[in-house]
């Protein structure tokens, strides 16, 4: 995998470019996506990750889109232990909520979150984003599957 850093851009530019990524995947990638039919776009990203035009992924941006008025749902007011304990001091990305942005074909890399912490996600927005989580007691044999000289474009085994 390849990536490459770009310039910032406004959200509208980046929602243009990601109109047009949906538009190249083709008719059945655009139903599917409105449809959350998860399993053909599961399918459709294993059999098309290395073709087209490379997707674009904004990571680690620091902010909200949750109102002030509604504190409940604001991630960086949850009540956690780490909030109580780190009350003057934000750290990023644990106690202070970062935005993401992808388009189709997007791929955020297989890790472990920060500190091993558990990690609270919110979709404000787009397709329905897909999710792979591997047990611990598997990690060993994801790690050596990746570091394999020619990847399948699939998982040869079930994880569960």
């Amino acid at each position: 995998m390849l990536i490459i850093e770009k310039k910032k851009m406004k959200l509208s530019q980046f929602q243009e470019a990601a109109d047009r990524a949906l538009k190249q995947q083709g008719p059945r990638w655009a139903k599917a996506a409105a449809e959350g039919d998860s399993a053909t776009i599961e399918a459709a990203f294993w059999k098309n990750i290395q073709y087209g035009e490379p997707p674009m992924y904004g990571a680690d941006m620091v902010g909200s889109l949750f109102s002030p008025e509604l504190p409940a749902w604001d991630l960086d007011k949850l009540d956690t232990i780490l909030q109580k304990l780190l009350v003057e001091e934000k750290v990023t990305g644990v106690t202070q909520s970062y935005l993401y942005w992808g388009m189709a074909r997007a791929f955020f890399a297989m890790h472990c979150e920060d500190m091993d912490l558990f990690s609270v996600n919110y979709l404000h927005g787009g397709a329905p984003k897909s999710w792979w989580a591997v047990p611990p007691e598997h990690a060993d044999r994801v790690e050596s599957f990746v570091r394999s000289p020619s990847l399948p474009l699939s998982f040869p085994w079930p994880l569960s």
